[in-house]
């Protein structure tokens, strides 16, 4: 059977964000499974939704316990074995070879750092950058409107040097609906004053200013071309300030037409509902790949759907496998078990019914599981291989 290779064939993991090594309660937990900024949507009540069932079938018993237990009951187990022996068990049973982690979502100190997750959990790791949270980390130290963007381009330079890649969160921020061309100097500097005027005191600003986006798309194209790294798109699903008609990467084609003239890749993560959308990018430009992150642990059963709608048209070797886990280890191993199974479903269902031969099946699903994202991200460079990380 297929699903015998895949379950021996390592994940690589190109995009999930640090987990926390704090001991939870119920509603801690729940309220980091809860996507809006809504409280009576947390707590327990978050549970309440495809991904309490999750944990309870799927993680129970990587904790040894039986599947479907009650909340309460897995809860009692992860503190019984301790939050950091639970974590190892979890993120050891999701058999990744190794995992890119968005370092810019929470407060550092709440989550692992890419050294830590390596140390604590026994898992390579690499630092994907934050584009527009770097900037903002910039501008808050006070930097002038004349030096900001030089200053910004350096910054991003010197920490690109031991990163793995780039990402843009400009879906949260403005939308793909802007004008994606290179603005010109006296655009930015326009921009720049009218953004830095209204910048809250002692408080962290928010990027939203469409021009100065825009520049800083273009500041990092030149960063990873020199690097040789992808840029990481945002795109879809998301926390609740996302505008979700304007977060369609249709709109972006003459971006990722212009990155593809320069050479530099583009990975659009997540991607429901435009699951069709991103194949279609993937298929008419040489430098765009993608995932379906997110929706492997937060989906239902029914979710099967959107990873075999993910390979109607788009070529094999564009597809990459990514959990989007952020703070808790179960969305790891949801997102690892699920994968290696449905993928194995599709895949036997083509060979069952004389669509590809046994051995295209198994290289598709290689490309899929590590072969893609290892050559993207080069990591033989970076000493990552990830049959060295089998299951």
């Amino acid at each position: 059977m297929i699903l015998d290779e895949i379950l021996q064939m390592p994940l690589l993991d190109h995009h999930a964000h640090g987990v926390t090594l704090e001991e939870l309660n119920v509603a801690e937990m729940g309220d980091l499974l809860n996507e809006s900024s809504s409280r009576a949507l947390g707590g327990a009540k978050a549970f309440d939704k495809p991904v309490g069932i999750n944990i309870r079938a799927l993680c129970a018993p990587a904790l040894d316990l039986e599947p479907h237990v009650s909340i309460g009951s897995y809860m009692d187990r992860r503190r019984e074995l301790g939050a950091l022996e639970s974590s190892r068990r979890l993120v050891a049973g999701s058999g990744m070879s190794a995992v890119l982690l968005d370092t810019y979502d929470r407060e550092q100190e709440s989550i692992t750092t890419p050294q830590h997750f390596e140390s604590q959990l026994g898992t390579p790791a690499l630092e994907v950058l934050r584009i527009e949270s770097i900037f903002e980390n910039v501008a808050r130290s006070g930097t002038d409107t004349a030096g900001l963007m030089q200053r910004f381009g350096d910054e991003l330079s010197a920490l690109a040097q031991n990163a793995a890649g780039l990402k843009s969160i400009i879906a949260y921020r403005t939308g793909f609906q802007i004008d994606s061309d290179l603005p010109d100097d006296g655009e930015v500097s326009a921009a720049l004053d009218e953004w830095l005027k209204d910048l809250p005191t002692g408080q962290r600003p928010r990027l939203d200013h469409p021009v100065i986006c825009a520049r800083l798309l273009w500041i990092a194209a030149d960063v990873a071309r020199d690097r040789h790294m992808p840029i990481q798109f945002h795109v879809g699903i998301g926390d609740d300030d996302v505008d979700m008609p304007a977060n369609d990467p249709g709109h972006f084609s003459g971006f990722f037409a212009d990155m593809q003239r320069l050479g530099v890749p583009v990975t659009l993560l997540h991607c429901y509902p435009y699951v069709q959308t991103a194949q279609w990018l993937a298929d008419i430009y040489d430098n765009v790949y993608y995932d379906i992150g997110f929706m492997l642990p937060f989906g239902s059963h029914e979710i099967s759907r959107v990873l075999r709608e993910s390979m109607e048209i788009g070529p094999f070797h564009k597809i990459l496998y990514s959990s989007d886990a952020f703070s808790l280890a179960e969305l790891f191993y949801i997102s690892a078990y699920r994968f290696r199974r449905i993928l194995a479903e599709v895949l036997q269902g083509w060979v069952d019914n004389d669509y590809c031969a046994r051995a295209d099946a198994l290289r598709i699903a290689e490309r899929i599981c590590f072969l893609n994202a290892q050559e993207l991200y080069q990591l033989e460079y970076r000493n990552i291989h990830p049959l060295e990380h089998t299951p």
